[in-house]
């Protein structure tokens, strides 16, 4: 068990403490329907054949029966010591966007949630997106260096923002347990930004342009290139010796995925990198994707106000 019962059992007394009612908007039959096969696990009353009919009548019919947070302590959903993956399932439906119709409620928990499993490397994570509402899954985090997914989404709205938050999640998620698709998406994250910010400013590229150019015909087009830093500016050369850096960034993660990430068949003997190192190419993208989508919302902005 990944997810220890010290954890869980915080997550519990600071769900009490907040008052946050566990299953939100949803009918407790409801909710945990979503995880569990409640038809096919016992009832605690003689009256009844299931625990569906069991909770009905002890949450629903008689509310006062048993105490709000009673999931916390019942045997057979053992939430204490459940496997990882159905513990995480519970914390996921806890933030549905039907279980927490206000956005800024569902976020307030999450930000909550993650602030606890953090010390077990777990996080929950935006997947889609629904108006101003999000569904979460969870995965694990394998760097402490990580850059927030929020702040990336941020910088764009609509199908894009879902589009880039699906991106980035995957590739976190698949860093320890499949490397090389990590190194692969990363890859394909660089590219929709700078396809997604060239198409803002109606700027043409071609159906098989590499990364690498797409990069240098964002950064051209954003004011990115060394040619764009007056010479008089305070710091110019270091600010030119950055710019330079995010061009080899591109090309450094570029060259891996073609010999590591996926999108190219390798023999069955050839050997990947292990998940440090594709850690630092998820990070490496991510920190680019944040910047060149911050540079491109920013100069949006100016561009509105004249």
């Amino acid at each position: 068990m990944a997810i220890q019962t010290k954890t869980r059992e915080m997550i519990f007394d600071h769900l009490r403490l907040e008052g946050i009612k566990w299953c939100g908007d949803f009918d407790e039959v409801e909710f945990l329907g979503k995880i569990w096969e409640l038809d096919s696990m016992p009832s605690t009353d003689p009256r009844h054949t299931n625990a569906a009919e069991d909770i009905w009548r002890h949450r629903i019919v008689n509310p006062t029966d048993w105490d709000d947070d009673w999931i916390f302590t019942d045997s057979r959903f053992d939430l204490s010591n459940c496997d990882d993956s159905l513990f995480l399932e519970f914390l996921c439906v806890l933030v549905h966007p039907l279980a927490r119709p206000d956005p800024e409620e569902a976020e307030n928990i999450v930000e909550l949630l993650n602030d606890i499993l953090k010390v077990d490397r777990f996080v929950l994570k935006p997947t889609r997106r629904v108006g101003k509402r999000f569904y979460y899954s969870a995965c694990q985090v394998f760097s402490s260096d990580t850059v927030d997914v929020g702040k990336i989404t941020d910088e764009v709205t609509g199908d894009a923002n879902d589009f880039f938050t699906i991106q980035i999640t995957r590739m976190e998620s698949a860093v320890d347990s499949d490397p090389d698709l990590a190194i692969g998406t990363a890859k394909e994250f660089i590219e929709s930004v700078c396809k997604t910010i060239l198409e803002d400013h109606s700027t043409d590229y071609g159906k098989t342009e590499k990364v690498t150019g797409l990069a240098r015909k964002t950064l051209k087009q954003l004011k990115l290139t060394n040619s764009d830093i007056p010479e008089q500016i305070k710091s110019a050369e270091v600010i030119k010796e950055l710019l330079m850096n995010l061009a080899t960034i591109v090309k450094s993660i570029n060259e891996l995925r073609n010999d590591y990430g996926t999108g190219h068949g390798r023999s069955a003997s050839a050997k990947g990198l292990s998940s440090r190192h594709a850690s630092l190419v998820v990070n490496a993208a991510k920190t680019f994707g944040l910047f060149l989508m911050s540079t491109h919302r920013e100069q949006v902005a100016k561009q509105a106000k004249w």
